[in-house]
């Protein structure tokens, strides 16, 4: 997986970014190399709500991601997005202030992606880190943890759910 961070759309406009860091022959020749290396594509944008993430500063140092991706119900974007906001980030928010987590990030999906999705990244500093569960579990215990996702039944379903690892050398 290739993400790559944009401050605007209008970033797109420009060299493709191995052109930029390469050069135009080497960033050719690589791209033609990676092409036979790639089955499928998909492309993209998400855009990262900023008033529900708290992403680790910087985000390099957290090398583990888990990744869920919620649909919400047709008609219930809105109460979902009400819920993480008012249910869900004071207890991420104390997962962190409590170093049980590096951060967290909520993202909505757009252009080239299910308008109805949303992703949460939870970020660790290593796999050691998710041998402990569930952040939301963490704080609150099992029992409390059980009401509040149950308060969320109906409003998103979980789509997939990720462990990426971030690879500093590939990454910028």
């Amino acid at each position: 997986m290739s993400i790559t961070p944009l401050q605007n759309y209008s970033a797109l406009d420009g060299e493709e970014p191995l052109i930029h860091a390469l050069g135009k022959d080497a960033g050719a020749r690589l791209q033609v190399s990676l092409s036979k290396c790639i089955e499928s594509q998909r492309v993209y944008i998400t855009t990262r709500v900023s008033d529900l993430s708290a992403p680790p500063e910087p985000i390099s140092s957290a090398s583990v991601w888990v990744t869920v991706r919620f649909r919400t119900a047709p008609g219930k974007t809105q109460d979902y997005e009400n819920y993480f906001k008012t249910d869900l980030v004071p207890v991420y928010a104390k997962a962190k202030a409590a170093g049980k987590i590096a951060g967290y990030s909520f993202s909505r999906r757009g252009f080239g992606g299910d308008p109805l999705d949303r992703t949460l990244v939870i970020y660790a500093n290593k796999f050691a880190d998710l041998e402990a569960g569930n952040p939301l579990t963490q704080v609150l215990g099992q029992e409390a943890a059980g009401k509040l996702q149950a308060k969320g039944t109906g409003l998103a379903t979980v789509v997939e759910q990720l462990v990426r690892r971030r690879v500093a050398d590939l990454s910028f």
